[in-house]
């Protein structure tokens, strides 16, 4: 089973309006997409988000702006959010208690909305291959 991150009514329209700026019309319930979010400012991280439609809307699978892992260990505010893997992370904080994870996720969206409203974001997407091998 995936989890769903949970999210306020805002940020469900949010994530609406950004994978329709993305060009993704899901045709069935289920599909999965990576979004690669980048706010419009000097020196912006993308941002990469794992959504799923379910009709009718989109849920939240993960989101994550750490390069990579070697990046996660450097001293800026990188989050890492996979419920899938048990995985919530927020680096030079370390991981996240449960009790402090819905705010945390508040908060980066929040912060995330807020630089894409005033200064604009670029986005592009990738479909998940539920069938391909690994």
């Amino acid at each position: 089973m995936i989890q769903e991150l949970a999210l306020s009514h805002y940020s469900r329209q949010w994530l609406r309006l950004i994978a329709a700026s993305a060009g993704i019309h899901p045709e069935h319930n289920g599909e999965r997409w990576l979004l690669h979010l980048t706010p419009s400012y000097p020196g912006a991280k993308t941002i990469t988000a794992q959504i799923r439609w379910h009709c009718p809307h989109w849920q939240l699978l993960g989101i994550s702006n750490a390069e990579d892992w070697h990046t996660m260990s450097q001293p800026v505010d990188e989050i890492c959010i996979d419920p899938r893997r048990s995985c919530f992370w927020r680096c030079q904080a370390g991981p996240v208690p449960l009790t402090e994870q819905p705010r945390v996720l508040a908060s980066f969206l929040a912060d995330l909305q807020r630089s894409c409203t005033n200064r604009g974001f670029t986005v592009e997407s990738d479909q998940f291959d539920d069938n391909a091998p690994m």
